[in-house]
């Protein structure tokens, strides 16, 4: 009888994937409602608001995350056609959450710097 040998897989956890692909999944919808605290915009001058602070965003999930944000009532759409082309606002709710969720990240930042100053010595 002969062992049929498995294709090597990477064990998956909370310390395999590189931090892009861990954070940037959870940062882009707080980012996004960040931009639109100040004003309405675009989708596509919203696509290139997040390139250029996350520069290997995909389109797709840009918009599916622009979706779910809006379905979930933290923002709100106009216009019809492709995502492209409407406008987006941030709503009362997705205000809220703007701020729960920067007070969260203060308290995240704090413990990073801790570590990170330690690799600075």
């Amino acid at each position: 009888m002969m062992l049929r040998r498995r294709p090597f897989r990477r064990p998956m956890g909370p310390f395999r994937a590189p931090v892009r692909l861990r954070l940037i999944p959870n940062l882009l919808p707080l980012l996004i409602i960040w931009i639109l605290r100040e004003k309405e915009i675009k989708g596509s001058e919203l696509e290139e608001e997040v390139k250029k602070r996350i520069e290997r965003t995909p389109i797709n999930v840009l918009y599916m995350t622009l979706r779910e944000l809006e379905v979930r009532g933290f923002i709100s759409s106009q216009g019809s056609g492709a995502p492209r082309e409407r406008i987006y606002k941030i709503t009362d709710r997705g205000r809220k959450l703007l701020e729960k969720r920067l007070e969260e990240m203060k308290t995240a930042k704090k413990v990073l710097d801790e570590i990170l100053s330690g690799f600075q010595s």
